[in-house]
């Protein structure tokens, strides 16, 4: 998403409450530090993050980290709850926050985009 990407240095820009995220590779700044995430976690991220604030359904969250097509066998829900925990627990202290819809997918928050939206 370019919203997010200095148009003339092409670098990422700060969002909010120190908070930085670099679309070209999913990599996240709190504050100048680097959060550390396997790479299947940031291409999670980045899923997320290119249709934020929009709900995002398994399927297209799948394909987005596996490739897959949609006659292949898609891996358990159960293989991506783990990866929404596990990159909740990194991001807990930032202004970006998953949101689930059971049995249908997630949406990322941006903090400051809820409480305008409400």
């Amino acid at each position: 998403m370019t919203d997010s990407i200095c148009p003339e240095c092409s670098q990422p820009l700060p969002l909010t409450g120190g908070l930085t995220v670099d679309p070209r590779d999913g990599s996240v700044f709190v504050n100048g530090d680097r959060l550390r995430m396997p790479p299947m976690e940031a291409t999670l991220l980045m899923a997320l993050w290119t249709r934020r604030p929009r709900f995002v359904p398994y399927e297209i969250i799948f394909d987005d980290m596996y490739g897959l097509e949609s006659d292949q066998d898609w891996p358990s829900p159960k293989t991506l709850n783990v990866y929404v925990f596990n990159l909740r627990r990194k991001i807990k202290n930032t202004p970006l926050k998953i949101e689930t819809e059971w049995g249908r997918g997630y949406r990322l928050i941006v903090e400051d985009q809820k409480e305008r939206a409400a």
